[in-house]
């Protein structure tokens, strides 16, 4: 019986130096890249769910854009959603963009049953396929980024932001 919980305990302890060993990897590759994927914003063309405009993410028109790369069957994107919708007047100054990799009636659907204020916020799908978390370099949904005028990353929040850190930024 100790054997066997011997066992399982070294098989955890195993899993998880492991797994902070490939973090850290991870960590020492993107600090050793001379330009880091996600420090502008990406070259990546989108199309927008509901007026079907096409455009480039980077063409900001010289004004801060928040950019939301969210999974829909994501809670907490779900949720970061929501929060953002809520405050759209507040940011209606700068480009909102939410870009995700799901489908569009599923996305259609998800704003539409919560009634979400989406005036001033483009909804776009990527037009050529890719792999946002890739084209982002980031490991899990949701994440907000912060550009300035001339697309240049001002801060990346990660699922643990409030709309106040968000409001923040854009203020500085």
């Amino acid at each position: 019986m100790k054997s066997v919980r011997f066992f399982t305990i070294t098989i955890i302890v195993i899993c998880l130096l492991a797994m902070t060993l490939l973090y850290i990897l991870r960590l020492y590759k993107n600090s050793s890249k001379e330009e880091n994927f996600s420090r502008y914003i990406p070259e990546i063309e989108v199309r927008d769910i509901y007026s079907n405009e096409t455009f480039k993410l980077a063409n900001n028109k010289k004004r801060k854009s928040i950019v939301c790369v969210y999974d829909i069957d994501c809670y907490w994107c779900q949720q970061k959603l929501i929060l953002i919708s809520e405050h759209s007047t507040s940011i209606n100054n700068c480009n909102v963009y939410f870009v995700s990799e799901s489908s569009e009636d599923a996305v259609k659907s998800f704003i539409s049953k919560n009634n979400l204020k989406i005036e001033g916020i483009h909804v776009c799908s990527l037009i050529h396929e890719g792999d946002l978390m890739t084209i982002f370099d980031i490991m899990s949904y949701p994440r907000i980024f912060v550009y300035d005028e001339d697309n240049k990353l001002i801060k990346d929040f990660i699922n643990t932001s409030t709309i106040s850190d968000i409001l923040q930024c854009l203020s500085e």
